[in-house]
């Protein structure tokens, strides 16, 4: 059994074995610019309401409870088609629904960010895209709320609130064999 300084020391190796290969599977191609709507509502389709609000890193923090809606699009040039086009986005959220083309597509999760992205943390936009293309990218991410703790006396410290809820969408292609990552 390993005791907590080589239980540290192991979890510092693999951080950085991640920190290594991060940038050897995606390249990344682009930032996003997005459009955000907030709102308490928990809704089951795109708002219909105008994205009013510009997104950018800084921008906006929701309180808890809070989704945010983000809108861009997406049109892809001739030296992507025909090649896989992830989605990589960095939000301060809790959990995330992608919607592409006006269908729910995928998810994220960063409920357990003891790394940099979670347990899911990059979608597939589009496995074979036409140049020219125009991929419609909606994204309703979750702030979250608090709870005190699962277990009897467990109290778990207050999430920082607000959360920043800025869309910086990655658009990345895989390296060689791998995959576009936006």
């Amino acid at each position: 059994m390993l005791n907590d300084k080589q239980i540290q020391r192991m979890l510092r190796k693999l951080k950085r074995f991640e920190d290594t290969l991060d940038h050897m599977i995606f390249e990344k191609v682009c930032d996003l610019p997005t459009s955000l709507y907030e709102t308490k509502e928990q809704l089951y389709n795109i708002p219909r309401t105008p994205y009013t609000i510009p997104s950018s890193p800084g921008i906006c923090g929701a309180a808890k409870t809070v989704y945010g809606w983000f809108k861009t699009t997406y049109q892809v040039p001739e030296e992507y088609a025909g090649r896989p086009l992830f989605l990589r986005p960095q939000v301060g959220g809790y959990e995330a629904l992608l919607w592409v083309d006006g269908k729910p597509f995928g998810t994220y999760a960063t409920k357990i960010v003891v790394t940099g992205h979670g347990n899911h943390y990059c979608d597939m936009l589009v496995k074979d895209p036409e140049a020219g293309q125009e991929i419609k990218i909606d994204l309703e991410f979750y702030a979250g709320h608090y709870v005190m703790g699962t277990m009897p006396f467990e109290e778990n410290p207050p999430p920082r609130f607000p959360v920043p809820l800025h869309l910086h969408g990655h658009l990345r292609e895989e390296r060689k064999n791998r995959q576009l990552l936006l």
